[in-house]
């Protein structure tokens, strides 16, 4: 693993839980936005899910990976 390899990967861990956090309440307020009168009166809105974290993961690894390479060509 190269130094901008470790890099990426230590940060990707910093962000990840919350991007994934960030990403879960845009997609609950999504799911309340588009919801019924019915289901808001009622209080039953069924949320999902749907964040992955490795899909999550790769998406920022790359990012950052990239601007690593970019910035510390070398490595170092």
């Amino acid at each position: 693993m190269t130094d901008n390899e470790k890099r990426a990967h230590d940060l990707t861990l910093f962000l990840l839980k919350d991007v994934m956090k960030l990403k879960q309440e845009a997609i609950n307020q999504e799911t309340i936005a588009n919801a019924t009168e019915e289901e808001l009166a009622s209080g039953c809105i069924e949320t999902k899910s749907s964040v992955d974290a490795y899909v999550e993961y790769m998406e920022i690894y790359k990012t950052a990976l990239n601007a690593f390479n970019r910035d510390f060509p070398d490595g170092k």
